[in-house]
């Protein structure tokens, strides 16, 4: 069994996730540190528009982060900034899927 048929059927047999919200949770993994258990599974028809959000909220937070000094932690910011830059990268890949891109 490879390991993203192990983490599916962990996802569907013990957590009880339907497969279709599984398998959407494990949608690009590579660009994710949390376990795909922690994850969203978000419809494919929903992907651009969800993350066309996310991508328009994380910049205005970055923008805060760094010019109202919201955050002078510059490791909460980094933290902010990688957040921003794997959401535009999965914003990409919506699209392409879609074929928008």
């Amino acid at each position: 069994m490879s390991e993203r048929e192990v983490i599916l059927a962990y996802l569907t047999e013990d957590l009880g996730i339907e497969e279709e919200e599984a398998k959407q949770m494990l949608v690009d993994d590579d660009l994710w540190l949390v376990h795909p258990s922690e994850r969203f599974g978000i419809e494919a028809d929903k992907e651009v528009e969800v993350w066309t959000e996310a991508v328009l909220k994380l910049e205005a937070i970055v923008d805060m982060a760094l010019y109202a000094d919201l955050y002078s932690n510059v490791a909460v910011i980094q933290c902010l900034a990688d957040g921003l830059a794997r959401a535009e990268v999965k914003l990409e890949r919506a699209k392409e899927r879609a074929g928008l891109g």
